[in-house]
């Protein structure tokens, strides 16, 4: 698996749309590492936490959930500047192999403030039409578990944070 690229939408810090390279290139060779620096407070655990709440919805182990219910969470994760009607949005593009073939799939999670939860849809890139196309089967299976993409280990493994 391998992530290509993250939208956020009125999520904790970002507001409006932000949209985040993961597959950055250099002369037309891909980096094999991403390094996000900033001050603290400035959302570099909130981009770690957006990927981990887009493959894991209410499993994710999101970094100020605590014991929060996730419906608390997710009102807590909406931008401060959102308009009561916008809706906060965070999704991740990745690809993986799937019959043979590498795939790109989009997984979608939004809400709006004090929703009770979220709404999912996983797409799936179809190269005949050059769109997204929603596969209805693995977004219900997406909604029961985490497993059809990859495990929690693996992304706590590559995703390291360090504060100083």
């Amino acid at each position: 698996m391998q992530f290509l690229e993250l939208v956020l939408k009125n999520f904790g810090p970002y507001a409006g749309i932000q949209t985040i390279n993961l597959r950055p290139e250099k002369d037309g060779n891909p980096s094999p590492v991403i390094l996000f620096g900033g001050m603290n407070g400035g959302g570099k655990t909130t981009l770690l936490d957006a990927i981990r709440l887009a493959l894991y919805g209410g499993r994710a182990q999101c970094s100020t959930r605590g014991n929060l219910s996730y419906s608390d969470f997710l009102n807590q994760s909406v931008n401060r500047h959102t308009p009561p009607l916008d809706d906060t949005r965070v999704e991740l593009i990745f690809e993986q192999v799937q019959d043979d073939k590498l795939t790109q799939f989009k997984i979608v999670r939004y809400w709006t403030k004090n929703d009770t939860k979220d709404n999912l849809s996983i797409l799936i890139y179809s190269e005949v039409v050059n769109d997204w196309w929603s596969d209805k089967a693995i977004t219900k299976t997406g909604t029961n578990t985490s497993k059809p993409f990859c495990l929690w280990g693996y992304l706590t493994y590559f995703c390291l944070t360090a504060n100083k």
